[in-house]
């Protein structure tokens, strides 16, 4: 039996297996007619060396410093959501002018108390007059729209995509309910139902794509005809500053634990 022995011989046949199947045919016929053979007890092929290309050991073990990212490219951003995956696109890619609300709402049926009928002492209990009440809803579960208007990717765009498990059902957070683009419909339909306050945080990979570095004029114009939105209509806006959304390029992942923020 012939024995293949070379080292050169493993990186080629290596090589050749990355080419187009055409160009692996080729690369066979060209490696069997340049291929020297010797006969015994010990029959052996060899093969001339390969040129072309380089080789080259790597371990990230033995870096000194890690490069720093100042590249704030269209490009790199491209980079990076291609980490992430397909990302799916909705229905709206535009924001939407609201529609005329009614001026009552069905009540909702029945519903069951919170407070158990036995516990007594809590039967006339109230709230305070100066309690603040609203809605409230997180970006990332609310806004869809995950790459638009060159926001950035984030550790929860990167999860449900790579990792099977992070949510309950595997949905990720690509459309949503299109508050990006919808938030004046929303927001008409919470006053109307007389709603004091609505709470929401800040996707900041909208206004810091990359982490650092230049700020994105849409992003940061979307937040502020938002909060415009919410004043003008006399909602009171509460934001939530940090809600476990961090940029993609400040979480570091392992498993679903995230290192760094």
């Amino acid at each position: 039996m012939a024995i293949i022995n070379s080292s050169k011989m493993r990186q080629s046949l290596l090589l050749s297996s990355l080419l187009s199947l055409g160009s692996l045919t080729t690369a066979q016929n060209a490696t069997a007619s340049n291929a020297t053979a010797s006969t015994g007890a010990s029959a052996t092929i060899t093969f001339p060396s390969t040129t072309g290309y380089s080789t080259k050991t790597y371990n990230y073990a033995l870096a000194s410093t890690y490069l720093p990212n100042n590249d704030f490219s269209n490009e790199q951003l491209a980079f990076l959501w291609d980490q992430v995956g397909i990302i799916s696109t909705g229905a709206i890619n535009t924001t939407v002018s609201p529609t005329p609300e009614p001026s009552s709402f069905p009540r909702p049926g029945y519903l069951h108390p919170m407070v158990p009928p036995y516990i007594s002492n809590l039967s006339n209990a109230q709230l305070p007059a100066d309690f603040k009440w609203g809605v409230a809803g997180a970006a990332f579960q609310i806004e869809g729209a995950a790459k638009d208007e060159g926001k950035g990717p984030t550790i929860w765009d990167f999860m449900p995509h790579r990792q099977i498990g992070t949510t309950a059902d595997n949905t990720t957070g690509d459309v949503t309910s299109n508050y990006y683009y919808l938030y004046k419909q929303d927001l008409a339909r919470l006053k109307a139902l007389g709603i004091p306050y609505n709470s929401q945080s800040i996707a900041w990979a909208r206004i810091f794509p990359f982490g650092k570095g230049p700020i994105n004029e849409e992003g940061l114009a979307h937040y502020d005809d938002v909060i415009a939105e919410h004043v003008k209509l006399g909602i009171k806006p509460v934001i939530t500053l940090f809600h476990w959304v961090c940029r993609r390029v400040d979480g570091v992942v392992v498993g679903n634990q995230l290192l760094s923020c």
